[in-house]
């Protein structure tokens, strides 16, 4: 990301609901491949940050997942 070229949106949000949302982005092509996702939150938990950066992240690591470890080389 450039410097200076984004400007932050920061707001209560759910954990769960971030990750829930994330996941969902994700799942078709983990799916293909056989892997199920899913997560284990116990507690409500909110975090202050910017929801759609937070997202753009943890679909990035999930991506960065299925490409070193799922696809054949």
């Amino acid at each position: 990301m450039e410097r200076d070229k984004h400007h932050f949106c920061c707001a209560p949000a759910s954990i769960e609901t971030l990750l829930a949302e994330s996941l969902l982005a994700v799942q078709d092509r983990f799916d293909k491949e056989g892997v199920q996702l899913s997560s284990d939150i116990k507690t409500a938990s909110f975090i202050h940050c910017d929801e759609a950066m937070i997202k753009t992240a943890v679909i990035n690591l999930l991506e960065n997942a299925y490409k070193l470890y799922l696809i054949p080389i």
